[in-house]
């Protein structure tokens, strides 16, 4: 451009002075006018002289020149103006330090004398224009895979300098799906790359509409270092958005086409500056802060031109300032006093349409591994500390070889963080009782001495059960559960459509089961042109408050395969466990994602309902809920409750839908194990440590406790099977931070936020006997 500009000025001072005839003298109907305004460009060094851009309409003249005083009539400079299209454009630089007035004087061919026109001249924002390219780390490791090591490193440098980072959250899709801890880590989730690669992690998430995501996200962006969200839909240019404990992150919303190949980075030169000029006029009509982002995905070919095309840019230009993957110059914007930076409150996923059967089947899968994973992690630093346990085999396993008993028994594992009593199903298929299991820990229990022949067959071939607090009724005909009854008030929970399981079933057979010491259960053997055969089984408990429902079939058509419950629960607020937190919303709800519980409340009581391989549901202002399933087994259970639940409440019973795990144990005399006892201690109710598991370095023990009131919590962890020497407080990629924990005896105390996470690393852990 300066080379261009130069020329121009030589033509038009060549032109000065010329009588070229009555063809250029102006039309005496046309005035002339001259306007002159400052565009984006600032010039090198200091960012001082601002281009301003100089307009003569109403004139046929090829060419001019114009020349710009002060308002002491001191020359500041010279500009050639030529014809475009209809009108004379020139430029000059100007010093532009604040507002201030100017003097033009355009000679032309056909004006006669100069035209002299004042201008106001108010200087144009110093733009910075933040390049960020956030790649999937899939993407990354795809591109990588089979170069030899040369190849890499130079691929490495290549990204390195191109500002290419790893966007540090998984698919936008999923994280609503996830179990508590997946998704509190997903924040820090991208795989690690190799490290002569040298690649780092973002600290800023690219994100394509926050409506897609849970509200909690900001609980696992902020507390695993992520800084900034930079979204593709919004009107807020920059606003906070915000968790439900506090947790923040700074929200950039993408002005449109905010990408470097639409804005001609490729193309580098004149369309570059002609793009990006237009770019940021319409930010500025816009009243954005003189800030922007612009955001790329993907990897591509002309990436190396593109970065050169920003070198060149600021090498011309001061501002627009181009600042390759560097989000840190979005943060002066929130620390500015009186800047009002609004804040977002990002709407839960409400309106998700059915998923596919693989879509269920990958969710069910997901969460199935996280549970095997949660219990071996939990049970991992015990089992590594026995002496002489099996080494190969689980830990649960390695426990139950080294249980301290001279009669054989059971190792009942419980996996959730509150103390349980609750049916356990052991190895054999028969169904036991057993109390006071502890929260993250187990319990040896003797047999009770019931082998399979005690369960007796009642011959009456009666639909009905009776249960601790519910009263149940079967249809004759279908097989589907027909009446739901509290026991005490005669109330009846199923509307009259109650319960449809599989499309036009029939009943075929059914048996009725009564197990001393537990409850009663009606085994179904039903047919469904559909899904053909259909094994469903009803359970009610003789001192346990809610009912358990089994489904089993190997229907091939798994997309048409739903389980309905007809609730007299009519416009129901409906609540729904989600990632690290609950949300609430009133029917029609289509498909919404809940990680282990749902609660309808109604005017007279709730019912508590989860679906272990249902982790989706669709709710109906007459309060219908329908669970669609994608697997031969779906597995419900339901309570009642006169009054609205606690979230603690709800959680406790999400979490009792946690199978509680049983290995058989030996008579073998003395062994190193404790046959009873919480991992570690949490004494708080409100509040439930949801991971403990071996830190990724293998330094020590994390913890993390979740917050399930409104309000801060100073919360202890306390010695249980395990004891330690050091604790310190580490966010959710497990680096420490400085807030302070305190010793307590035999423990730790810190403060957990209100709806919130907060972690703890025990270093020295050793086993505690006796």
């Amino acid at each position: 451009m300066t080379d261009r500009r130069a020329f121009l000025h030589t033509v038009t001072g060549s032109l000065t002075g010329l009588a070229l005839g009555p063809v250029f003298r102006r039309s005496a109907h046309t005035a002339i006018a001259v306007t002159a305004t400052p565009t984006v460009f600032w010039a090198n060094p200091d960012g001082r002289a601002n281009l301003v851009r100089f307009v003569a309409t109403g004139t046929d003249a090829p060419a001019g020149r114009l020349r710009v005083y002060d308002r002491a009539r001191r020359l500041l400079g010279t500009a050639g103006v030529l014809r475009a299209a209809d009108e004379l454009r020139g430029e000059l630089w100007l010093r532009l330090d604040e507002p201030r007035s100017i003097l033009s004087e355009l000679e032309a061919p056909g004006l006669g004398r100069p035209l002299r026109t004042s201008h106001r001249l108010v200087p144009s924002e110093k733009w910075t224009i933040v390049w960020l390219t956030v790649v999937n780390p899939a993407e990354l490791a795809e591109r990588l895979r089979g170069l030899p090591t040369l190849d890499r490193m130079v691929q490495g440098a290549m990204w390195r300098e191109a500002g290419v980072v790893a966007n540090p959250l998984p698919s936008a899709v999923r994280l609503h799906e996830m179990a508590h801890m997946p998704f509190l880590q997903s924040g820090g989730s991208a795989p690690t790359l190799p490290a002569d690669l040298a690649l780092p992690m973002a600290n800023v998430a690219l994100v394509e509409s926050l409506a897609g995501y849970p509200v909690t996200t900001p609980i696992a962006l902020s507390g695993a270092g992520v800084q900034y969200v930079v979204r593709r839909e919004g009107n807020e240019p920059l606003a906070w958005w915000i968790g439900p404990d506090g947790s923040r992150v700074v929200a950039v919303s993408l002005p449109p086409n905010a990408d470097p190949a639409t804005l001609g980075f490729a193309n580098a030169g004149e369309v570059m500056e002609r793009r990006l000029e237009a770019h940021l006029e319409a930010a500025t009509q816009r009243s954005e802060d003189p800030t922007t982002v612009i955001a790329q995905t993907r990897i591509t070919d002309d990436l190396p031109h593109m970065v050169a095309a920003a070198w060149e840019w600021n090498r011309r230009y001061a501002y627009p300032r181009i600042v390759i993957g560097d989000p840190e110059d979005l943060g002066h914007l929130t620390a500015v006093p009186g800047v009002d930076t609004p804040e977002l409150s990002s709407s839960s996923v409400h309106g998700l349409r059915r998923p596919s059967a693989d879509a269920l089947a990958r969710v069910v899968e997901d969460r199935a591994a996280a549970s095997h994973h949660h219990l071996e992690a939990m049970l991992a630093p015990i089992a590594a500390l026995l002496d002489g346990s099996p080494p190969d085999a689980s830990a649960a396993r390695r426990i139950s070889a080294s249980i301290d008993t001279r009669v054989p028994g059971w190792l009942i594992v419980n996996p959730s963080p509150f103390r349980r009593t609750d049916a356990v199903c052991l190895p054999d298929g028969r169904i036991q009782i057993v109390t006071d299991v502890p929260s993250l820990g187990y319990a040896f229990v003797l047999d009770d001495g019931r082998g399979p022949e005690s369960t007796l067959l009642d011959p009456s071939g009666s639909m009905t059960l009776r249960g601790a607090a519910l009263d149940l009724a079967i249809d004759p005909e279908t097989g589907s559960l027909r009446s739901i009854r509290e026991r005490r008030s005669r109330r009846e929970w199923l509307n009259r459509s109650g319960t449809s399981d599989a499309a036009e079933a029939r009943l075929e057979s059914a048996e009725r089961r009564i197990m001393p010491r537990v409850g009663t259960q009606v085994v179904s053997r039903r047919r469904s042109p559909y899904h053909g055969e259909l094994w469903s089984t009803v359970t009610v408990y003789d001192d346990l408050p809610w009912i358990d429902i089994e489904h089993r079939t190997e229907s091939a058509e798994r997309d048409r395969l739903d389980y309905a419950f007809g609730f007299a629960v009519v416009d129901p607020t409906v609540r729904w466990e989600i990632p690290a937190g609950h949300q609430e919303g009133r029917p029609p709800l289509r498909y919404i994602p809940y990680v282990r519980w749902l609660v309808l409340d109604g005017t007279r009581g709730s019912i508590l309902i989860s679906g272990s391989e249902t982790p989706y549901a669709g709710i109906g202002p007459d309060g219908r809920v329908d669970f669609p399933s994608s697997s031969g087994l779906a597995r419900f259970r339901i309570q009642t409750s006169p009054t609205a639940p606690t979230i603690v409440d709800c959680t406790r019973f999400g979490w009792s839908t946690e199978p509680l795990r049983a290995f058989p144990v030996a008579a073998k005399g003395v062994g190193s194990a404790e046959r009873f006892g919480h991992a570690v201690v949490l004494d708080q109710t409100d509040a439930a440590l949801i991971a403990l598991r071996p830190a990724a370095d293998r330094n020590g023990l994390v913890a993390y406790v979740q917050n399930l009131t409104a309000d801060t919590r100073f919360v202890s962890l306390g010695f249980g099977l395990l004891g330690w020497a050091e604790a310190h407080r580490i966010d959710l990629r497990e680096r420490l931070i400085a807030d302070r924990v305190n010793a307590v005896p035999d423990g730790v105390a810190f403060d957990v936020p209100g709806w919130g996470v907060a972690g703890v690393r025990l270093t020295g852990v050793r086993l505690r006997q006796g």
